[in-house]
């Protein structure tokens, strides 16, 4: 009996010690908790795809995305965190050679553009950098749910003024200097700069078109 119960409490701390490593490694994989980014709330609801038909209606459950994009301090932060990310060290398999072009070095980049919306960044960092503030991606239909609200309406997408201000921004060459984060306006739901400032990654970005 003496033995068996002791056997069983080996087994016990054995599990246990498992648990940890488990815990422990996975901490490991994200060092970074930056402090909190404002978050609201996009309602949930539908919207035709750019792809689809006028009919296929893509349904979308209430979801939070943060007020503004991701800033090259931001994302500053999160390399010095997780040093795996930086320019010299990321792995070919996860970013190209434009990985943090503009960037001077892994830990440095011009003063003008500390409040800029970061770029050159790839899919892979990009989902990490997500996962290290205990959020993800947003999917696709989700981000065009949110993009299609302008100041003043949730669904501005047959509004010819707003669709015109959108295509006016998309045929507009990028400016050497982007401004910084929270430039545009403020959504409806109190988004800045999903239209107007950059380009950013969907959680499904090949869902929708083809390469």
């Amino acid at each position: 009996m003496l033995r068996t119960w002791l056997e069983s409490e080996k087994s016990k701390m054995k599990f246990l010690l498992l648990i940890l490593t488990i815990l422990t490694t996975i901490a490991g994989f994200c060092q970074q908790k930056s402090s909190i980014t404002t978050m609201v709330k996009i309602n949930g609801g539908s919207y035709i795809p750019l792809y689809s038909n006028d009919v296929q209606q893509t349904a979308v459950k209430s979801f939070e995305m943060d007020v503004y994009p991701v800033t090259n301090n931001d994302f500053l932060n999160f390399v010095i965190a997780n040093p795996e990310w930086k320019k010299s060290k990321v792995k070919s398999l996860f970013a190209d050679s434009n990985y943090l072009k503009q960037w001077n070095s892994d830990m440095t980049f011009s003063p003008d553009i500390a409040n800029s919306p970061v770029v050159n960044v790839s899919w892979f960092a990009a989902k990490k950098y997500c996962e290290c503030q205990g959020k993800r991606l947003p999917e696709t239909a989700e981000w065009e749910l949110a993009a299609r609200a302008s100041e003043t309406m949730a669904d501005a997408s047959k509004d010819p003024g707003f669709n015109q201000w959108v295509l006016n921004w998309v045929t507009k060459p990028n400016p050497a200097v982007l401004p910084s984060v929270g430039s545009t306006y403020k959504n409806y739901y109190g988004v800045y700069d999903l239209h107007g400032l950059v380009w950013e990654w969907t959680y499904d970005f090949n869902s929708a078109l083809t390469t």
